[in-house]
C-alpha cells in the first residue's frame, strides 16, 4: 500500500480561477485523469524497469524465467486500486 499527494500546478490563467475565492475552479476530471496517467504503459513500464519486476516476478510466478514487459505491466496493474481521498483544510 502506498499514499501519494497529487496537486494542482498554479495556472497562469485566470478563467480558470473563481475570482471570488482567488482559489482554482473545481476540475471534476482532475482525479481521473490522474489515475489515467499513474496506470499508463508509460509510467507503468518505467516502474517495472526501475524495480526489475520482469527478473522479481519470473522467479515468483514463472519458475525462474523473467516475464516480458507487458506481463509485468498488466500484473501490476490488476493489483492497483487506487481510490481518492477527502482532503480536509481548516481555514
Amino acid at each position: 500500500m502506498a499514499r501519494i499527494k497529487v496537486e494542482r500546478d498554479q495556472s497562469d490563467v485566470s478563467f480558470l480561477t473563481d475570482p471570488r475565492m482567488g482559489v482554482p475552479a473545481y476540475d471534476p476530471y482532475f482525479i481521473q485523469n490522474e489515475f489515467e496517467t499513474i496506470k499508463s504503459e508509460r509510467v507503468l513500464t518505467n516502474v517495472v524497469a526501475n524495480l526489475n519486476l520482469n527478473d522479481d516476478w519470473g522467479k515468483k510466478y514463472n519458475g525462474g524465467p523473467p516475464l516480458k514487459t507487458y506481463e509485468s505491466v498488466a500484473r501490476l496493474r490488476a493489483m492497483m486500486d487506487l481510490q481518492p481521498r477527502a482532503q480536509y483544510q481548516l481555514y
